[in-house]
């Protein structure tokens, strides 16, 4: 059995926990909003930030956006959903790879608004993508980017590197084709040996096709 977290009276943004479901299977705590309604939410959606209200905040929020910038269903707004969805939404397939592991959205950027100005401010292009300058921290103004795709692909968790440095850029440095670099590092992984930059140069000085 797991240690019981007793909520009673603490706050989470508009909702304060009253009493823990009983009648739920899962983990949860009946809360009441600041606007009056009384809601059974999960405990993970609570201490994660997924939750703050009964939906009312959500819906004052989408009321706002309806009528500001006419940005409802631009790109830009649909970009900020797709993030809100793989952070907070467990039924999103990108879950797992973002709010499942820790990934969240920062306070400022749940209302649109706030994502809006500071990407306007920071050289938001449609041809640009929003790059995490550290893949293991959120989205917030001090850890994201509007950056070329390269960038970015560069930046993803499951990019191949090499003490560090991404295929292709490890290719420029060493005037290596890429093509060498990604098959003496798929080479050596396959045959189980230290992916480094002393492997990486023996296998391909071994052949001529520099």
């Amino acid at each position: 059995m797991g240690v019981y977290l007793d909520l009673t009276n603490k706050r989470f943004g508009r909702l304060v926990a009253l009493e823990r479901d009983i009648s739920s299977k899962r983990t949860k705590w009946i809360c009441k909003c600041d606007c009056g309604n009384i809601k059974s939410i999960q405990l993970t959606h609570l201490r994660s930030g997924a939750t703050i209200s009964c939906g009312c905040y959500h819906k004052e929020i989408n009321k706002k956006v309806q009528t500001i910038h006419g940005m409802t269903r631009s790109s830009l707004h649909n970009r900020w959903k797709a993030i809100k969805q793989r952070c907070l939404n467990e039924n999103s397939k990108s879950y797992k790879n973002y709010g499942g592991r820790g990934i969240k959205v920062c306070h400022e950027w749940l209302e649109f608004e706030n994502f809006y100005k500071w990407s306007i401010e920071n050289g938001y292009d449609k041809k640009l993508q929003l790059d995490r300058i550290d893949n293991n921290k959120g989205y917030s103004p001090d850890n994201c980017r509007w950056a070329k795709p390269i960038i970015n692909n560069h930046n993803r968790r499951i990019t191949a590197v090499i003490d560090g440095m991404p295929l292709r850029d490890f290719s420029i440095k060493h005037d290596i084709k890429y093509s060498l670099v990604h098959s003496r590092y798929y080479l050596l992984k396959k045959k189980g040996k230290e992916i480094n930059t002393h492997n990486i140069l023996t296998y391909a000085n071994q052949l001529p096709n520099r």
